[in-house]
């Protein structure tokens, strides 16, 4: 498969979206909204969520290729996700404690860095830095399995049950310290692996009865889900089969679904192009957006008051106020991402490119 088939980068602009799309909703949620405001913006979170992070892990395995020289391949992994999530874990802590004047965390904030993030909350400033870690031991981990043994479909299958059974046990136990984007790895390897066995399907089959039958699912998850007296996407959620089996299946038919939208025909319609090269150009920075949209986030929630004071108990201002901080922090963290590609490229894992 082509990387860079157009409708691939389109998903991934889709997906970012709905990564900073949850980041905006999420500390309203929190602490900064009340009442029906709070249920709106709660169901806005869970459905970003659903399959934001997993269509990721699944887009992954769709261009992963094993035709690499295994040296060539940590090496290029390492370049294009340890060396940015180093530069933005340093930058991270260093804003947050210049911001909140805790300096005194510093020494645990470096630990932290060093042990890859063991968890988002361990970074309060950027909690999606557990990204780069993941998806970097997701690869290498799949890579050494598959140069031991012949990882056929049904083998595959087996892999992903028993990392979800693990994820549970980790869940259940409590295990916390699992360094350097393990604990992500577990939870999110399968849909990696789901997503090496459906590249060849997803290309094959129509758009439009991909996208009909995938919506048609999650609707119906996300129905069900909302009957169990947990709700499945908590970690207790998890633990129960009902819970794990709508989690599941919201992250895989949500990624279908979006996936289905990028390889529709709509984009050749001619009013539809400048939206169409608007998510590419999203969907080509994404890592960067990922690193950075977090920054502007928090200084526009938590420094302007203005902005502050809009997240209340209105759930029009609500609504206005997440529209607000959702552009204005893609916008920023996107610019900033083409900044860094014209002077400093290695800081978001690209090379620079010669303009002879």
């Amino acid at each position: 498969m082509k990387i860079r088939e157009s409708w691939i980068d389109r998903l991934r602009g889709v997906l970012i979206l709905l990564i900073v799309l949850r980041h905006v909703a999420g500390p309203c949620v929190d602490r900064l909204c009340s009442g029906d405001a709070a249920e709106a913006l709660s169901a806005l979170m869970t459905f970003s969520i659903a399959f934001s992070l997993p269509g990721f892990f699944v887009l992954a395995g769709m261009c992963y290729k094993s035709n690499v020289d295994w040296k060539a391949f940590v090496c290029r992994k390492a370049e294009r996700l340890l060396l940015p999530y180093a530069v933005f874990a340093m930058f991270s802590w260093i804003v947050y404690d210049a911001v909140y004047s805790e300096w005194d965390g510093v020494l645990r904030q470096m630990l932290t860095t060093i042990m890859g993030g063991q968890d988002g909350k361990s970074f309060k400033c950027n909690s999606v830095l557990w990204f780069p870690p993941a998806m970097f031991m997701t690869l290498i981990c799949y890579r050494a399995v598959e140069a031991s043994a012949k990882l056929r479909t049904t083998l595959k299958i087996l892999l992903c049950l028993a990392l979800w059974i693990l994820r549970a046990c980790v869940i259940k136990y409590k295990v916390s310290f699992l360094p350097f984007g393990i604990n992500g790895m577990i939870w999110y390897a399968p849909y990696f692996i789901i997503g090496t066995m459906a590249k060849d399907w997803l290309r094959s089959i129509s758009a439009f009865w991909l996208g009909l039958a995938s919506l048609s699912g999650f609707i119906v998850l996300w129905i069900l889900a909302y009957t169990f007296p947990i709700h499945p996407l908590s970690a207790e959620g998890f633990l129960s089969i009902q819970g794990s089996f709508a989690n599941i299946g919201m992250g895989v038919l949500g990624t279908f679904f979006s996936a289905a939208v990028a390889r529709s025909r709509i984009w050749d319609v001619r009013f539809m192009r400048p939206l169409e090269r608007c998510l590419i150009a999203i969907g080509l920075a994404s890592l960067g957006i990922m690193l950075m949209h977090k920054f502007t986030i928090v200084a526009l929630q938590e420094r302007i008051p203005v902005i502050r004071a809009m997240f209340g108990d209105d759930i029009v201002m609500a609504m206005i106020g997440t529209i607000l901080v959702f552009t204005v922090a893609t916008i920023v963290s996107y610019f900033a991402t083409i900044l860094l590609r014209r002077f400093a490229p290695w800081a978001i894992g690209e090379r620079a490119v010669d303009s002879r």
